[in-house]
């Protein structure tokens, strides 16, 4: 009996812990159309004097053969061979159906982030019928909201192992703020892997509609050609690891300039919420004012620039204020600033305390 693949083994899990079935996809042209979007997507490292087969077809039969319960290399290319008829409706299969020992080989050189990525891209599409259904696509924001966030796993360090300490799991994730679910992922062993880490995931993603907000680590020139790559936009927190740049942006936002923005449409917004048993004031600036700064050019789709100011009042009657920072490609429109400035996870800010 031959060997069963763990990767097909992997595929079938991460379709069972999504709830994903055969039923999902029947007869969903729309669907499938996105699924083969994000296959043809996938980095192609084959030499070309021996490339017979398209990669994106392979990645295609081998997740619908799955989703038919297929578990070995030989029972894909037994699926194929069944329904090339119906395969042909979406893809090309020049030479037509692969044999076992292509999916094996190419499907092992591919890194399961892609898996993942196209994973996701079913459970969104899901997510989006669900909605039409109910009649509520009204409800869903223009665009989404993705934050990039990287995370160490409570109790993964240890101080002894077999080869000394254990350092702490490290993580690097893109996450939907709008469906609440994790877009990418990478481990990463250091934390200050994180920033090349984060651009090799935004460089995999299709970000069209979407505002990709991070912490000041990765507001970098990179980090914004990556996003800018995949068509999105960003609202990227802004600090001390960009000292010249952060300055002359806090400069900027002198109490002239606030007033002035106050009272321009689209420029400003105030919020009061509860938080911490007392409540909070938040103040949201943001302006497409960027010709003062002499290396925008440096920055892809630079636009505007935001401030954040929040006043959190205490129970006992003391206060902390704190101002926030951001570089973003976006317009002047507070209300989707807010939303992208709400998504920064993690970001830091520079604080004048006062009680």
């Amino acid at each position: 009996m031959a060997k069963k693949s763990t990767r097909l083994e992997a595929l079938h899990n991460i379709f069972e812990e999504n709830g994903i079935s055969p039923d999902t996809i029947e007869l969903n042209d729309s669907l499938i159309q996105d699924i083969k979007k994000c296959a043809d997507m996938v980095p192609d490292y084959r030499h070309p004097s021996y490339t017979k087969h398209l990669l994106g077809d392979i990645i295609m039969i081998v997740f619908f053969a799955v989703l038919g319960n297929a578990d070995e290399w030989g029972e894909i290319e037994s699926f194929a061979k069944r329904k090339e008829k119906w395969l042909r409706r979406y893809l090309e299969l020049p030479f037509g159906v692969p044999t076992d020992d292509t999916y094996r080989v190419v499907m092992g050189s591919i890194n399961t982030e892609h898996f993942y990525q196209v994973t996701v891209q079913m459970l969104l599409h899901m997510i989006e019928d669900i909605v039409s259904l109910s009649g509520k696509r009204d409800c869903i924001h223009e665009k989404s909201i993705v934050s990039v966030d990287g995370k160490e796993s409570r109790g993964s360090k240890r101080k002894s192992g077999e080869q000394g300490e254990v350092r702490a799991l490290q993580t690097l994730n893109v996450y939907s703020n709008d469906y609440g679910i994790c877009l990418a992922q990478k481990f990463i062993e250091e934390k200050t892997n994180e920033i090349p880490a984060a651009q090799e995931l935004l460089r995999l993603m299709d970000l069209r509609d979407t505002i990709v907000t991070a912490d000041a680590m990765n507001c970098q020139k990179e980090t914004v050609a990556a996003i800018v790559s995949g068509k999105g936009d960003y609202v990227l927190a802004l600090k001390g690891n960009q000292q010249m740049f952060h300055e002359e942006v806090r400069a900027y936002f002198e109490e002239g300039v606030l007033e002035e923005l106050k009272g321009k449409e689209g420029c400003y917004k105030k919020t009061v919420e509860p938080e911490h048993g007392g409540s909070a004031v938040r103040e949201y600036y943001i302006t497409e004012e960027t010709g003062w700064y002499s290396e925008r050019g440096k920055w892809k789709k630079l636009r505007s620039f935001g401030m954040v100011h929040k006043v959190l009042k205490k129970a006992d009657g003391t206060k902390e204020e704190e101002y926030r920072y951001y570089i973003c490609s976006i317009g002047e429109d507070a209300d989707e600033f807010e939303r992208a400035a709400r998504g920064a996870l993690g970001s830091g800010s520079e604080s004048a305390l006062a009680s």
